[in-house]
């Protein structure tokens, strides 16, 4: 589809599919074979945006089998992460997924002081007037 159309964005307007999916689709078929044959499966082996990444980061079937071995288990952002820290050397592998069973690529986004689930309710007014006061005082050197 992509031959005749020309574009991922035109694919994605005749399939109604985004054209940053497709590409993460195109980038599995770079995948080795075995793990192409595991993709779909119930118990597949990791999210697609993690493989697409696998199949970005290492050319080799071989360590791509390795690498993926190695990320099984963890969250799709945490996959990624690993991946993207690898720069795709392999021998960086195993001592990134054991920083990551210590939380060195744990996350978490508060979109505002409000709904964060990390701040405690009642520390809520104490830390908006902390964040007031710094927000004045930056105010001041401008």
């Amino acid at each position: 589809m992509y031959q005749k159309l020309g574009s991922y964005q035109e694919v994605a307007q005749q399939t109604g599919v985004s054209a940053t999916t497709i590409r993460k689709y195109v980038k599995l078929l770079k995948l080795a074979p075995s793990i192409q044959d595991r993709i779909g499966t119930s118990s597949g082996p990791a999210g697609i945006s993690s493989l697409a990444k696998l199949a970005d980061t290492f050319d080799r079937p071989d360590d791509q089998e390795r690498a993926l071995e190695a990320i099984a288990g963890f969250r799709q952002e945490i996959q990624i992460e690993i991946l993207k820290a690898s720069g795709g050397d392999l021998s960086k592998i195993d001592d990134l997924r054991d920083q990551a069973l210590a939380g060195a690529f744990d996350t978490y986004v508060c979109r505002g002081l409000d709904d964060c689930g990390f701040i405690p309710k009642p520390l809520i007014p104490k830390v908006k007037a902390m964040v007031e006061e710094y927000d004045s005082s930056i105010e001041r050197f401008k």
